[in-house]
C-alpha cells in the first residue's frame, strides 16, 4: 500500500517541481498564482506524506520495502527542491 501512495506522492511532487518550480523556466507563473492554493496543498501533502511513509516503509519487507523507500525518497526530495526554488535563501516568494 505505502508503495503505491509513495508512487503517486512522487509523480505529484516531481510534477509540481517541473511545472512550476524549475530553475529556468517562469512560463507557468500566472497560473501558479492563479492555484496557489490548490498548489499549497498538493505539496502539503507530498512533503508530509512522503516523511509518514518513508518511515512506514522502514518497516517494511521485501521489495515492496525497497520501492516504496525510493518512491517516498524521491517524492521528499522534489517536495524540498521545491521548497527551496519557491522560497529560496532570503524568503518565500
Amino acid at each position: 500500500m505505502q508503495r503505491a501512495l509513495g508512487l503517486l506522492l512522487f509523480g505529484v511532487a516531481l510534477l509540481i517541481y517541473e511545472r512550476y518550480a524549475a530553475p529556468l523556466i517562469d512560463v507557468h507563473v500566472q497560473e501558479r498564482l492563479q492555484h496557489a492554493r490548490e498548489l499549497n496543498m498538493l505539496w502539503s501533502v507530498s512533503f508530509y506524506g512522503s516523511l509518514a511513509l518513508l518511515v512506514v516503509s522502514l518497516f517494511g519487507s521485501g521489495w515492496g520495502r525497497r520501492v516504496g523507500l525510493a518512491a517516498n525518497a524521491g517524492a521528499l526530495l522534489y517536495a524540498m527542491m521545491t521548497l527551496g526554488a519557491m522560497c529560496g535563501p532570503f524568503a518565500c516568494s
